[in-house]
Order: structure tokens, then sequence, then C-alpha cells
């Protein structure tokens, strides 16, 4: 019978995930810059995501443990592994970073404009359907469209969007 794991090996295994850790690690990149409006204002309690990290939704608002925020000057600095960062604050259009290495960068929020907003008329009737389970709750608002029903879902719990921002 073959042995799948040797004891003399052992070191060499270990020494290869370390090295294996340390080189994923080493990769991170140490992004800092500042929010401002395109009045030039800084943009404080801007939140800034990071693609792969886990959010839970409703900390849109609210916050989050760990979470990167502006400061009252629009300041941020943080670090992350991951490819893309977006920034985003209510009224404001999200933007989206691309991450290659440590970086300094300035980032203008562009208000949402009134023309970009739904005009509809009669305003649709808005419609609305519960999930909940024992670990979330969720509420699904939609209107009835030509093309079926379209809306957006909102809830909370610790389940719920299993961290997706």
């Amino acid at each position: 019978m073959r042995r799948l794991f040797s004891t003399k090996h052992a070191p060499i295994s270990l020494f290869a995930l370390l090295a294996c850790l340390a080189a994923q690690s080493a990769g991170a990149a140490i992004v800092s810059g500042t929010v401002t409006d395109a009045a030039g204002k800084p943009v404080a309690d801007a939140r800034v995501d990071h693609t792969g990290k886990k959010v839970v939704a409703p900390s849109i608002l609210s916050g989050t443990p760990g979470e990167t925020r502006t400061d009252a000057d629009g300041r941020f600095r943080f670090e992350t592994d991951v490819p893309f960062v977006v920034v985003r604050k209510p009224g404001y259009e999200s933007q989206r970073l691309r991450v290659t290495s440590d970086a300094q960068v300035s980032v203008t929020l562009q208000p949402i404009k009134a023309e970009s907003r739904c005009k509809l008329s009669p305003a649709p009737e808005v419609k609305t359907r519960e999930a909940n389970d024992e670990d979330y709750t969720a509420t699904w608002f939609y209107i009835e469209t030509k093309d079926g029903p379209k809306g957006i879902l909102s809830g909370s719990g610790l389940m719920y969007s299993w961290g997706a921002p």
C-alpha cells in the first residue's frame, strides 16, 4: 500500500504552503486618496467597497465594522488584493476604480441628475412580495411592465444577499 503523505517531505510541504500564503498577501495594494463632489468639496462618509469583500447589504447607510468610509475631508486609505473598488454615496453616481498596484487617487462623484430618474405619468402601482426565513427577511418592490414585473429587492438578516453589496 502506497502512503500519500510522508513525514520526511512535511517540512518542504509546509515551506511551500507558507511561501504561497506570503505571495498572496504580497500582492495586496495600498490605495489612498480623496473623494470630492463636482464643485471640488470633500465628500464625507462615502463608502469604498472592495470587490470580493463581503459587505452586509443594508450597511450602505448604517455601516459595517471594518468597512472603508471617507473622513470629513473626503480622505480614505485601505489595503486590498482585489482588482476593482467602487466608491459610492447616496445622491451621487458611483465610481468604479481599477486597482493594479499601490495608488493615490482622486475621485469626483457626480450628483444624480433629475433627468435620469423615471418619469411615468400616471405613476404605476408599486406591488410588493415578501420573502422571510429564519435568518433573513426581504421584500421585493416591483411594477408591472410590458416585459413582465421589474423591481428591486430589499432585506436584512445574516443570510440576506450572502454579503453582496
